[in-house]
């Protein structure tokens, strides 16, 4: 290591010692807190109209505060939510009163769409109530469904990720309402009594020029910052439904050549399927067999102009279930692991003879294991290859954790490739943090390995927002199953 690169280390944890002693001591504000009803007999239809017993009785979160155009004050349109849950699903009931309810305005339809003109409400849950892992649900006065996977205190925002739900909105008199019923099985959390979630809600009003918060988030704060949330408490899931799931598919054709001689059938046919099964233990094992991708959603067009590769992000439903957790170094820059080399290959469909994948959390450690296996293309001249990853990861408080990754890949008659990595985040408060990843990338026929390593320190308050980073990747680093551009 050279003298620069030893100054660079030592400057770089100066830093962070000296921000931990500063703000180590800090008191954060007290959360908001709500509490979950249980549903005992009763029934909710999804339908906008909020007249079950439950939501007139259920304790209600309000006080809702601005984000924009004024940070730290009251919000000017009356907002207040209701959550109930039964054995099965988490019902979620808002009543969005306005100053003047003939502005409420709502212009789209589309699944997935990005509500920022229109009036919206949304929903942050973090069930693990660990800061990592979180879902997103937002809906518009028309009914409109947007959703996404948060990850890394909301440092990652994957909109690809579709979950199971259903919601129902309705103008009123007053404003409009909006009634959610979202799956247990859609969430992954740990099973057990008196449970403590993270929960935030989230408002828009753009006559208002309001963005407005249940738990307050400052000008310099993200919107999806898990720690952030407000506390769900009351809620009992002691078991989640649906543990094992079967999705089977079957597809086939025929066609009849008719010659002089005698009339011949040619026949094709092709099956296959996937099976999930959730484990008491709170962990999800995926099964895949001769995989099919034939309802992926196509990528976007995009020409190249540099000598870079192009990122596109992953659409396949397999891959993105629990896709946060393999989640390591520089989405779309430095990833030693990218999910899209299994099973594509310039840009051509490569078919999968079948694969594994167990995620989820034990206690303070994520568990991410993926194992597949491709068949051999001679149209894109692919010899049949296996893949392997190994991504573990342990949290050190709400905020912190460190974690590890492991990858390997190996053709057919060809050696292996493998790529190893340790990465941590440390996040004293809610306004300092500091991560960093290394990573090596080797072969049984590479002379010396190569190596990229990433440091990145951040300071964020309403005054001041102070960010130090260092990426450097050599030559060599060439990761088999990532990315680097």
């Amino acid at each position: 290591m050279t003298q620069a690169s030893i100054f660079r280390y030592r400057w770089f944890f100066f830093l962070l010692f000296l921000f931990h002693r500063e703000t180590a001591s800090g008191q954060e504000l007290p959360k908001p807190r709500l509490t979950a009803v249980p549903l005992h007999d009763q029934t909710i239809t999804i339908d906008g109209v909020l007249e079950e017993p439950v939501w007139q009785s259920a304790e209600a979160a309000t006080g809702f505060v601005d984000k924009e155009p004024i940070a730290g004050t009251p919000s000017a349109a009356e907002s207040s939510v209701r959550v109930a849950y039964d054995l099965n699903n988490l019902y979620i009931a808002a009543d969005l009163r306005d100053p003047d309810p003939s502005l409420v305005y709502a212009d789209e339809r589309q699944r997935d769409a990005l509500l920022d003109r229109s009036d919206s409400f949304g929903v942050l849950i973090d069930p693990y109530h660990d800061h990592q892992t979180g879902f997103f649900f937002e809906t518009n006065p028309l009914s409109a469904m947007s959703d996404a996977l948060i990850s890394q205190d909301g440092g990652k925002v994957e909109r690809d990720w579709d979950g199971l739900w259903q919601v129902a909105s309705r103008r009123t008199a007053t404003g409009w309402t909006a009634e959610f019923r979202i799956p247990l099985s859609t969430l992954r959390f740990q099973p057990g009594v008196s449970q403590i979630w993270g929960m935030q809600f989230r408002r828009r009003v753009p006559h208002l020029k309001e963005v407005s918060f249940w738990g307050p988030v400052a000008r310099d704060q993200g919107a999806f910052q898990l720690s952030l949330s407000g506390h769900l408490t009351g809620v009992e899931a002691t078991r989640q439904e649906h543990r094992l799931s079967i999705k089977p598919y079957g597809k086939g054709s025929y066609q009849l050549s008719r010659t002089d001689a005698r009339d011949a059938w040619e026949i094709d046919y092709d099956a296959g399927g996937d099976l999930r099964y959730k484990f008491r233990t709170n962990l999800t094992l995926d099964l895949t067999y001769n995989t099919d991708f034939a309802e992926t959603e196509a990528d976007l067009f995009q020409i190249n102009l540099t000598r870079f590769p192009l990122f596109f992000p992953e659409k396949r439903e397999f891959f993105l279930e629990g896709k946060n957790f393999y989640d390591f170094g520089l989405s779309g820059r430095v990833q030693p692991f990218f999910s899209r080399r299994i099973g594509l290959a310039r840009g051509e469909v490569v078919p999968i003879v079948g694969g594994a994948k167990l995620t989820g959390k034990a206690g303070p450690y994520g568990i991410g294991a993926l194992a597949m296996q491709t068949e051999s293309d001679e149209g894109v001249g692919l010899p049949a290859e296996r893949f392997g990853v190994v991504r573990l990861t342990r949290d050190l408080g709400l905020r912190s954790n460190v974690g590890l990754i492991a990858t390997d890949r190996a053709a057919r008659g060809e050696s292996e490739r493998q790529t190893l990595g340790f990465d941590t985040t440390l996040a004293p408060n809610e306004h300092f943090s500091a991560d960093g990843f290394w990573a090596r990338t080797g072969g049984e026929e590479e002379e010396a390995p190569g190596q990229a390593h990433y440091q990145e320190a951040l300071w964020s308050d309403p005054f001041w927002r102070i960010n130090v980073s260092h990426l450097r990747v050599d030559e060599r680093f060439d990761p088999a199953l990532g990315f680097v551009q």
